[in-house]
């Protein structure tokens, strides 16, 4: 995945932000996300909320809630490229 995303942070630099977190080196970093596969890709709004895709299942997506507040939208597993773009363009990612 890292080649993938560093190609698309490139890209889409300035108008989407796009981080890389290698877990075997920063173990803690995932204490308060539910990781329970690498890959583990998080999506988040403009301002910082969870995605919300319009299909979260063609996505292959998880919703997570907390307290029935949705607070996380995740994909667990490697995406394509093509699958990450298509996810920022639904997000309004131009």
């Amino acid at each position: 995945m890292l080649p993938v995303l560093m190609d698309l942070n490139a890209e889409y630099r300035g108008r989407a932000l796009i981080k890389y977190v290698d877990l075997a080196e920063y173990p803690d970093a995932a204490e308060d996300f539910p990781v329970p596969v690498v890959p583990a890709l998080f999506f988040f709004d403009k301002d910082g909320g969870p995605f919300v895709p319009g299909d979260p299942q063609a996505m292959g997506m998880t919703m997570h809630s907390d307290g029935g507040d949705h607070v996380l939208t995740v994909h667990l597993g490697g995406m394509t490229a093509r699958q990450i773009r298509a996810v920022l363009a639904e997000m309004g990612v131009q």
